[in-house]
């Protein structure tokens, strides 16, 4: 039986189209790098790269927060530090006026060592890392510690609230990085012994 020239012509018509299209896809790969540039080149496969690049960009948002929750961590253990300096300053100062040798002018000036480091102790309580305060909890645009010195005895006055700023370290986990300054700073009752 006798092929007739137009069906031999066809074919060879489609195989030369179908190697065409196959040579274009190859080039297509070629010069983009990418296997898939079209939904229609592989579905299963660009969920498969979608799923990835979230997970990469998770990833990455991942690793910032871990970054900004050393930062805070290592800003919070140095204003912590400066503060433990401060106060044990603080302690050595009133420990020396205890002394009834100490006339009322040194008494004076102490008065006003301790309104400094007071003061230091609130600017300490300011700590900012990256533009938001540590020891505000989850307030952190809201500055954590004001004095008012109109008042007598001075007072100072904590704004931020009692939650604790987390950063989400994995997709089902947080870790707390800031505090409350209210917890860290104050205590509900002080107990002044006989010294």
């Amino acid at each position: 039986m006798r092929v007739p020239n137009i069906s031999l012509y066809s074919t060879a018509q489609y195989q030369l189209n179908s190697i065409t299209n196959n040579l274009n896809d190859a080039n297509e790969v070629i010069s983009t790098q990418k296997r898939i540039n079209a939904p229609s080149d592989d579905p299963i496969g660009l969920s498969q790269v979608l799923d990835l690049r979230f997970s990469v960009e998770n990833l990455t948002q991942l690793e910032k927060n871990v970054d900004m929750g050393i930062s805070w961590l290592s800003g919070s253990e140095t204003a912590l530090r400066s503060v433990s300096d401060q106060l044990l300053e603080a302690k050595l100062l009133t420990t020396q006026m205890a002394n009834a040798s100490v006339s009322a002018s040194e008494r004076a000036d102490a008065v006003e060592i301790i309104d400094g480091i007071i003061n230091q102790v609130v600017s300490l309580g300011n700590t900012q890392v990256n533009g938001s305060y540590i020891f505000s909890g989850i307030k952190t645009n809201i500055r954590s510690f004001t004095v008012d010195d109109i008042n007598d005895p001075t007072q100072v006055t904590y704004h931020g609230n009692e939650t604790g700023f987390a950063i989400k370290t994995s997709e089902t986990s947080t870790l707390e990085v800031g505090r409350s300054g209210e917890a860290v700073f104050t205590e509900e009752i002080i107990t002044v012994d006989g010294t």
